[in-house]
């Protein structure tokens, strides 16, 4: 069996490893009897490189022990290094830390508050010394960026603190609210886990990244342990710290690991505070792939003015690398703002072939129409993504978000017409609640509510992290509200809705994605049938106007989702022919570009990554409208006094989704005239149609606004309604899969 030779006796990793991983020696390079031992090995041998300057010293670093702090970093490493016999070396192991993510600063310098700059920077560089070596040796070498360590002999890590402090009743100083997101994993898990890449013989990148996948925040493991709020000290600091750090362990399931992390560090804590704990604390999975390295990816502004100042703030804060700002005015130019360039557009057409530009906005709200038109076509004749934040005339505030920038590249490939927003008389002193409110739809409905003259909207949502992602628009106005809940709780809602005296409701949430509900049936009942008939109810009991989002598939349904959209149709419907005095309505619409699960940004996905193009269908075609324009056209529809009726959305004609792609391939080869995807016909999967319709063929009537219409429906048939409602109700946890679909089909099928 081929030794392990772990350097760094005193970590608790190692002492872990040491039990784990079998026929394991530890030696410290401080003891040269140790070093001697494996300088003399004869046998093939695996080497766990763990020696590095302890991080319960880093606040002691100073002039007077520079050197030390060298010396057991980077200096001592080189030495091991250069002693090695290599032709007896099977695999090295550096152990790094997550720490390197930070440790290059790309925009400008801030306070190393003790030392931890320092101490990432010289950890990377000990990775490229053991990477570089292990090359020219022809060596294999993984660098594992290890994330927060807890459990076996631990004495340092936050969680072992809190631990501590329960068991003793000590006080715990909680620094920025805790509310940062970090990813811990037991030292058990990662023990397990170095076996697994020593025996495996599948080729493993160099760098990996070693946690749990998934984040918390201390704020929410005191809250999991109920730790007394009495004992919690307050304290802010001026860390210059990334507010999210989760390990991005894709590469597990290569080696075929399978441990579960997702309950261990609750099980753990129950173990060592030793009382009883119910409940899970609140996750966050990793999204994005982590960097180090500079580089020349990013976001062009366009326009250094006011406006483009505080998109900045706000890209920054979103964590997005911006390139350099552009701006017409020559005083302007070859200055800078916080370190980023400000350019000449003529300077820019000359180096923009050096640089990825992920999209470009353009931030100048008070420019004439026809100057913006000319600088737009401009850059968009290059393919970029351009994003354009709303004219003045449409800003309330002089706080910008992100979410205010409009999608106009795929708009004008589709050729859609742009909108112009208006004030909405409707809103005025309105308290309004969105369901779905963290969908695509249902926040940006919120952000035009937030816009008009309400005097609250309330965002409501089932999705935890949805509501932890859309916390901007808390942070911009005090006018919105997020609320955890569901629609599947009628008992809740009426409470809600009669506490908080809501005027209007707007029905966004729903699950909408067509194959996964083709399997889940009763969830997709439970959610979008039951949870409409609930809300519909409970709005009319407290005097509320309510609104239904439909889809074009509850059209002549043929799937899952497009029966119980159609069966929630028909509720709405069953309930506003029993009303005559507040407007109950329903809007239908087509795909929005840029909401979640949409085709386009899965084809821009495998352009962009040169995968090959998969299509359903050469003849399937779809109604396309950006997603701003229309939630802004849900939202106007309350102001043409028409109630009780079923309204569409004036889509444009359906593109057909091949050409849609050659579109998109056509833009593509602009930049790469070389570029030749390979497009697949995956063919219709099951409830899917080959064309979507807006409405079955009773007439369209006209509305003053020429984008929406209504429909006169056939009046509903209230009696079977409440008849298959009440079998449904009654029944969800308990009727076959059968009977259940038989049930939604006939509420679907009442006219």
């Amino acid at each position: 069996m081929i030794k392990n030779y772990i350097i760094g006796k005193r970590s608790n990793l190692s002492k872990n490893l040491k039990k784990i991983i079998p026929n394991s020696i530890l030696i410290s390079l401080k003891e040269k009897k140790d070093v001697e031992r494996l300088l003399k090995e004869k046998k093939r041998y695996n080497i766990i490189f763990n020696n590095f300057y302890p991080v319960s010293r880093l606040n002691k670093i100073s002039t007077n022990n520079l050197d030390t702090f060298v010396n057991e970093t980077i200096a001592m490493s080189a030495f091991f290094l250069k002693r090695l016999n290599y032709r007896l070396v099977n695999k090295i192991l550096y152990t790094s830390s997550s720490s390197v993510y930070d440790s290059i600063e790309n925009t400008k310098f801030s306070k190393d508050t003790f030392n931890r700059k320092l101490y990432a920077s010289l950890k990377l560089s000990n990775e490229k010394l053991f990477l570089n070596t292990a090359n020219l040796k022809k060596v294999q070498c993984h660098i594992i960026r290890l994330f927060n360590l807890y459990g076996g002999e631990d004495n340092f890590s936050i969680i072992q603190k809190i631990v501590n402090c329960h068991l003793y009743k000590n006080k715990f100083i909680l620094f920025n609210n805790g509310d940062g997101i970090r990813d811990f994993i037991n030292v058990a898990d990662v023990c397990n886990i170095y076996k697994s890449i020593l025996r495996t013989k599948i080729n493993l990148p160099h760098y990996l990244d070693l946690g749990s996948g998934c984040g918390t925040s201390i704020r929410s493991i005191l809250d999991y342990t109920k730790f007394p709020q009495k004992k919690i000290i307050h304290k802010k600091t001026n860390f210059d710290e990334t507010f999210s750090s989760i390990a991005d362990v894709d590469w597990l399931n290569k080696i075929n690991f399978k441990g579960k992390f997702d309950s261990a560090l609750e099980t753990f804590l129950k173990k060592k505070i030793k009382k009883r704990i119910t409940g899970r604390m609140i996750r966050f999975q990793n999204e994005k792939k982590n960097r180090i390295e500079t580089n020349n990816e990013g976001v062009v502004i366009y326009g250094a003015g006011n406006a483009g100042k505080q998109i900045y703030h706000e890209l920054i804060k979103n964590k997005e690398n911006i390139l350099f700002f552009i701006d017409d005015d020559i005083n302007l130019n070859n200055n800078s703002f916080n370190n980023i360039k400000i350019i000449s557009y003529d300077y820019f057409k000359k180096i923009k072939k050096f640089y990825s530009i992920n999209k470009i906005i353009f931030s100048i709200p008070s420019i004439k129409e026809q100057k913006e038109k000319i600088i737009l076509n401009n850059l968009k004749k290059d393919n970029f993504d351009v994003r354009v934040i709303p004219s003045k005339k449409f800003l309330t505030s002089s706080i910008l978000s992100l979410n205010d920038l409009r999608f106009l590249n795929l708009e004008q490939s589709i050729n859609l017409e742009n909108l112009k927003f208006d004030r909405i008389d409707y809103f005025n002193h309105k308290k309004v609640l969105v369901t779905g409110g963290a969908g695509s739809i249902g926040s940006e409905i919120c952000r035009q509510l937030i816009r008009q003259k309400c005097k609250k909207v309330f965002c409501l949502d089932n999705n935890e992290y949805g509501i932890y992602k859309i916390r901007d628009l808390i942070d911009k106005t005090k006018k919105i509200d997020m609320i955890l809940g569901d629609v599947t709780n009628y008992d809740f809602l009426v409470n809600f809705l009669k506490t908080h005296k809501v005027d209007t409701v707007i029905h966004c949430a729903a699950y909408k994605h067509v194959n996964i509900l083709e399997n889940n049936l009763q969830q997709a009942i439970q959610n979008n049938t039951i949870g409409t008939y609930n809300l519909c109810k409970a709005s009319l009991e407290n005097n509320a106007d309510f609104l239904l989002i439909s889809t074009d598939k509850a059209v002549e349904p043929t799937s899952v989702l497009g029966y119980s959209k159609r069966a929630a149709e028909n509720v709405t419907r069953y309930f506003s022919a029993k009303n005559s005095k507040k407007i109950v309505n329903i809007v239908r619409f087509g795909n929005v570009i840029g909401s979640s699960g949409s085709a386009i940004p899965n084809f821009l996905n495998q352009i962009n990554n040169d995968l090959p193009i998969t299509i359903t269908h050469k003849k399937a075609s779809r109604y396309f409208m950006s997603i701003n324009q229309a939630c802004y056209l849900v939202l106007k529809t309350f102001d043409l006094k028409i109630r009780n009726k079923v309204f569409f959305l004036e889509m444009g004609k359906p593109i057909f989704i091949y050409d849609l792609v050659k579109k998109l391939i056509n833009l593509k080869k602009r930049i790469l005239p070389n570029y030749s995807p390979i497009i697949k016909m995956s063919g219709l999967q099951k409830g899917e149609k080959l064309k979507e319709v807006l409405y079955f063929r009773n007439k369209k009537n006209k509305t003053q606004n020429k984008m929406i219409y209504y429909l006169n429906e056939k009046e509903i048939n209230s009696v079977k309604i409440e008849y298959y409602l009440k079998k449904i109700l009654l029944g969800i946890n308990t009727l076959s899969n059968k009977s259940l679909k038989n049930f939604i089909i006939k509420i679907s099928g009442l006219n």
